[in-house]
């Protein structure tokens, strides 16, 4: 394989890499897996949230004001205290938006596929073809597809495109 020369590299041209350290062809790049006893990142980041928050962290007046009152103050709770400032006193809209993600879940995005937007290229289309099959017909002297015919076949591209296909039926046909 050919690599792009960078600053840092002794070579002058396009070289091929030393074949010597790539894989070779059925070689999986770790055979000997996750070593026994590594930790995962979120089971390290657990661990390290549910500690007792350090005095630097607990001087912060916007963690004093969150956790008043607790005897023991987590590093999560600093954490949460720190969004919660940000969000609330601030007015950042990024510490907004990670609260109500939290404690809402995130908004669900959703696409329409039969607005008159999505069929429009496709009746095009299929109009378009039409007028082409037509004029082939006329020069050659073939009669037309069916009525039903052409119907069947604006199903089938309906239901592969995942359109509604009365709306698709309607706006090729009303030519």
């Amino acid at each position: 394989m050919l690599t792009a020369i960078s600053i840092y590299s002794r070579r002058t041209a396009w070289e091929p890499r030393n074949q010597k350290y790539q894989f070779k062809k059925g070689q999986c790049g770790n055979p000997n897996g996750r070593p026994v006893g590594s930790r995962n990142v979120s089971t390290v980041l657990i661990e390290k949230l549910s500690e007792v928050a350090p005095e630097s962290i607990l001087d912060a007046d916007f963690v004093k004001k969150f956790t008043k009152g607790r005897k023991i103050v987590t590093m999560a709770d600093a954490f949460v205290a720190r969004i919660y400032h940000e969000a609330i006193v601030n007015g950042e809209s990024w510490a907004c938006r990670e609260l109500l993600d939290r404690t809402e879940g995130k908004a669900k995005q959703s696409i329409e596929l039969t607005t008159e937007a999505n069929i429009q290229p496709i009746a095009l289309a299929i109009q378009s073809a039409w007028n082409k099959y037509k004029l082939f017909c006329d020069q050659n002297n073939i009669d037309y597809l069916s009525e039903a015919d052409l119907i069947e076949r604006i199903e089938r591209v309906a239901a592969e495109r995942k359109v509604d296909s009365s709306l698709l039926r309607e706006r090729v046909l009303e030519v």
